[in-house]
């Protein structure tokens, strides 16, 4: 794995985000003018780890490389508004020391409220999941999509879910995991469940 150094936005729960996602958040001020600092000083637009903290008040061990798309900057004279934060995931990273500043000593507003700075570990880019793995995945997967047609009244749904089944279906054993990353993503679900998602490094 390809090792890096990253600012670490921790996500309170129940947020998450994905490789295939985006999400928009609402930040404090403090962690705003600290990521505001590191847009300025940015050629491109820079890229922090998202990772979530998990119902334990720790770091998931695992998280999101994404890039900041956008970052507004509250009312001056605002003093309680916070900046408006937008992420794209890019890649999933595995966090190295994610103990840290996390501790029955750091409450989890002591966690949400600073930028850490961690190192993370990229996956592999040549690493392609087992047949085996994209096989179950292909089942599971349009089998909700087919109960999700099924169950909705709205025709555009319908057709969108039986578009998005067809995909599946062509989807090769390489981008398995895209496309995994990217129904977790888009399909409402339990949040322990999202989050054990960030455990499979392919």
């Amino acid at each position: 794995m390809a090792s890096s150094t990253l600012p670490v936005l921790a996500l309170p729960n129940p947020l998450l985000l994905l490789p295939t996602g985006r999400i928009t958040l609402p930040i404090q001020r403090s962690i705003g003018d600290t990521l505001l600092t590191l847009v300025q000083e940015s050629e491109a637009q820079p890229i922090i780890a998202a990772v979530p903290v998990t119902s334990k008040n720790t770091l998931n061990p695992w998280g999101t490389a994404a890039r900041i798309l956008r970052l507004i900057r509250p009312q001056a004279r605002s003093t309680r508004q916070p900046y408006l934060l937008t992420l794209s995931g890019i890649s999933r990273v595995r966090v190295v020391d994610s103990t840290p500043d996390v501790s029955s000593e750091n409450s989890t507003a002591d966690v949400l409220g600073k930028i850490m700075t961690r190192k993370v570990e990229f996956p592999s880019d040549d690493g392609v999941p087992a047949m085996e793995s994209v096989l179950k995945f292909k089942a599971a997967a349009l089998k909700l999509l087919e109960q999700l047609a099924r169950d909705t009244t709205q025709t555009a749904k319908r057709e969108s879910y039986n578009k998005v089944a067809a995909m599946i279906e062509e989807t090769s054993q390489s981008k398995a995991a895209w496309m995994a990353d990217l129904m977790v993503a888009n399909v409402n679900g339990e949040y322990a469940d999202k989050l054990g998602k960030f455990s499979i490094s392919v």
